[in-house]
């Protein structure tokens, strides 16, 4: 029997054990023990143990649930009150690893309250070279701890890459970062859940503006939290403002490149058929790669690649690679620009729009307290052209990743340098260049490490689980029925890894603004390559081989349950199909495209007594739910000069599931609360229609017994890409005869 000790219970750590115990056909000849500091599974994902750790639990993937998943259980067969959304909350997430764990690994297995102390590579018998792990570890037992000393054959370290918040990069002067017992107004993104994390007393309201600083995905992220939660305390029932926006702090966020938000659904690429996919099923989309076997690519950017990616965020965005930018040019045409960095986000942008965030490049250099006012503190950014100084700051959240550090302090130093580590370099701490990224040129054949690179993707952690099986069991000599069976796994291209990588530190030394976003971003070559040499089955049902997305579900070995990777595959296929052939997901992306400021378009309308009047201006502002049944909500006030009165407001509901979006009446008394369901729009029964500047989306509105059945109400919205450039409120008669010139909006 050989004995795998494996470090870290999160998803590396669970699909590692599995995969390992689950190797052979007959019994596994690894015996397996898992170290986990935590009370329960799922590493930085568990949220529900652990609420207030790095991941904050209502938080959505911005992956869908068919990357997010491993290959032998479907998120459909995990037990929830209501279905996980195609982006599921992080609390869900923990869920499914719970799931995970519960089915596959055996009690025992998990040591939880276990911390690992120090690690030794030691000689264990003078008469062999072989070197063996040996572990301290201390034990929570009843409450008292106890030291424990065991020795393994083999060790994978899955202990994670986002271990702990990285310290502020800039000077602060006389300042102190919010920790422990000691508040102050300066934190890490991972430790903001409310707006009074911001206030050293805890208070909703800020004297000041709030900076956000990091250009990275989680900076996006917590400033739009922010922004949401800003809009909810002001047009929410349950918050402290009035509805009327006033005194709302300004959100700052200064980042060293342009960032572009892409939301969680995009076009599908038929534009005769207008439709809305989740975004994962474009970007690892297996038709669009080259007609030659699919391997996994690396290397520097240029311009061919930067144009690219250029051409590939705007078919995203704008539904069409030729978009034109305010002077008539082609974005297309730019190809001397750098290639921007993209966030998965649905509010980033319309917050951007409306204002209620502001964009700074830039680098900080110095945070200070003011001298005036010491409360308040002042930040100097050094932008390509000039000097920005930022007064008047009230909070300060820094959202510059994390370190790996502390998930590798139990190692030797021998061992460390072996890896290629360098904390210098948080972003690329390792040089993980041999199989599938989880061991180097120069560590011992008996270590591996597991989801150290930015960008591990549960299906890269599950194939680095069956190499690493594969490898270990061939080792041994012992395995009777391997896990591998395909071709051989060669070397050839761990050598220009290394090189890349090496020449990555390199860049991000001397010119950090030139280093890639996603630098081992070809998830779908690494998962094809590997899928191949390991000799893979693919479940592709009613795909061909080069079609459809990328899912772990897709890539099945020999121990795997297929009932369950051919239940998530037939469920990826259904939505997509759904989606595309139909209005599936035209409702969220409707309600997404709402949201901000709007202008009426007519000069008056006439007047029907309970229809909209001419108005000068219409606003949705967004809010969490106040229903448990709806998904989100808007508070759309809309101004009208000359109207009696000259304010009127609609709360707008979100149902996903439903694929519908209601609008309801608002209470008399502060004209906050939902009143009374007014009407419903149905996008099952939507009517698309193409036209020459984007598509529309004509809805018919279904009234309840308390609405107005003398007239019909017809919404239709105009789309361009994944955005609403306009949208009409138009009436008419039981004999279908408009009865005047309804509403129109423009941005």
């Amino acid at each position: 029997m050989v004995t795998v000790a494996i470090i870290g219970a999160g998803p590396a750590g669970l699909v590692a054990a599995k995969t390992l115990l689950k190797s052979s056909s007959q019994d596994s000849i690894f015996k397996v023990r898992v170290f986990e500091q935590g009370t329960d599974v799922g590493g930085l994902w568990a949220v529900e143990s652990n609420p207030n750790g790095i991941m904050n639990p209502e938080m959505h993937t911005n992956l869908s649930q068919f990357t997010v998943c491993f290959s032998d259980l479907a998120w459909d067969s995990v037990e929830m009150q209501s279905p996980a959304t195609i982006y599921p909350k992080a609390w869900q997430v923990h869920r499914y690893l719970k799931e995970y764990a519960a089915r596959y690994i055996p009690p025992g297995t998990i040591a939880f309250q276990t911390y690992v102390k120090v690690i030794e590579y030691i000689q264990t018998s003078p008469d062999t070279e072989t070197k063996k792990w040996k572990i301290t570890s201390i034990a929570l037992e009843g409450g008292t701890p106890i030291e424990k000393i065991e020795i393994f054959d083999y060790l994978i370290i899955a202990s994670g890459f986002f271990s702990q918040a990285r310290k502020i990069p800039f000077p602060c002067t006389n300042l102190i970062p919010k920790q422990e017992s000691q508040p102050s107004t300066i934190l890490h993104s991972s430790q903001y859940r409310q707006l009074s994390d911001l206030s050293p007393t805890n208070s909703q309201s800020l004297p000041g503006k709030i900076l956000v600083v990091g250009g990275s995905h989680s900076g996006a992220e917590v400033a739009s939290l922010i922004a949401m939660h800003i809009s909810n305390a002001q047009y929410s029932p349950s918050g402290t403002g009035t509805g009327t926006g006033t005194s709302s702090p300004e959100i700052i966020h200064v980042m060293p490149h342009p960032l572009v938000s892409i939301p969680s659904f995009v076009r599908s690429g038929n534009e005769k058929i207008p439709s809305f996919v989740q975004l994962d099923s474009r970007l690892y989309d297996l038709s669009s790669r080259p007609n030659r076997p699919i391997s996994f690519t690396f290397g520097l950017s240029n311009p061919e690649k930067r144009k690219k990616l250029r051409d590939t965020l705007n078919m995203l965005m704008s539904g069409s690679v030729d978009v034109e930018n305010d002077d008539g040019s082609k974005k297309s045409d730019e190809v001397d620009l750098g290639a921007p960095y993209a966030v998965v986000g649905d509010k980033y942008a319309e917050f951007i729009r409306s204002g209620a965030i502001k964009q700074v490049l830039g680098r900080i250099t110095q945070l200070e307290k003011q001298s005036q006012n010491k409360n308040l503190m002042l930040a100097t950014i050094e932008s390509q052209s000039e000097q920005i100084k930022i007064e008047d700051i009230a909070a300060v959240v820094s959202a510059t990743g994390f370190s790996t550090s502390p998930a590798l302090k139990f190692l030797p130093d021998e061992i460390k340098e072996s890896l290629g580590y360098n904390a210098s370099y948080p972003r690329l701490p390792l040089l993980l260049s041999e199989d599938c990224m989880s061991s180097s040129r120069d560590s011992p054949s008996n270590l591996a490490l597991m989801g150290f690179f930015d960008g591990s993707y549960w299906g890269i952690l599950e194939s680095q689980a069956r190499v690493i099986a594969s490898k270990w069991g061939a080792q041994s000599k012992e395995l009777s029925s391997p896990i591998h069976d395909g071709e051989e796994i060669d070397e050839d291209n761990s050598s220009k890894l290394r090189a890349f990588m090496e020449e990555l530190r390199n860049m991000m030394e001397k010119n950090p603004s030139s280093v890639p976003q996603n630098f081992f971003s070809d998830y779908p070559g690494l998962m094809e390559e590997t899928s191949r040499k390991l000799g893979l089955q693919k479940i592709n049902l009613s795909w061909g081989e080069r079609e459809g997305m990328v899912s772990p579900a897709r890539y099945i070995d020999s121990r795997c349950d297929i009932i369950e990777a051919e239940k998530a595959m037939q469920k990826l296929q259904k939505t997509l199909q759904e989606s595309r052939d139909g209005q599936a997901i035209f409702a969220k992306s409707t309600f997404r495209g709402l949201q901000g400021n709007w202008k009426d378009f007519n000069a008056k309308t006439e007047s029907l007594e309970s229809s909209p009047r001419s108005s000068s201006s219409s606003s949705f502002h967004p809010r969490f739910s106040t229903d448990t049944t709806s998904d989100l909500e808007y508070l759309c006030i809309t101004q009208c000069e000359g109207c009696s009165p000259p304010i009127s407001r609609t709360i707008y509901r979100l149902r996903e599931s439903a694929n519908q979006i209601e609008t309801w009446s608002v209470d008399s008394k502060h004209g906050l609360a939902a009143d009374k369901i007014r009407y419903i729009l149905d996008f099952n029964d939507g009517i698309v229609e193409e036209q020459t500047d984007g598509n529309r989306v004509t809805v018919v509105a279904k009234g309840t017994p308390d609405t107005d059945s003398r007239y019909r109400i017809v919404y239709s919205f105009c789309f361009a890409g994944v955005g609403i450039t306009e949208f009409r409120i138009e009436y008419f008669d039981e004999e279908n005869v408009k009865i005047d010139s309804g509403v129109h909006f423009v941005r």
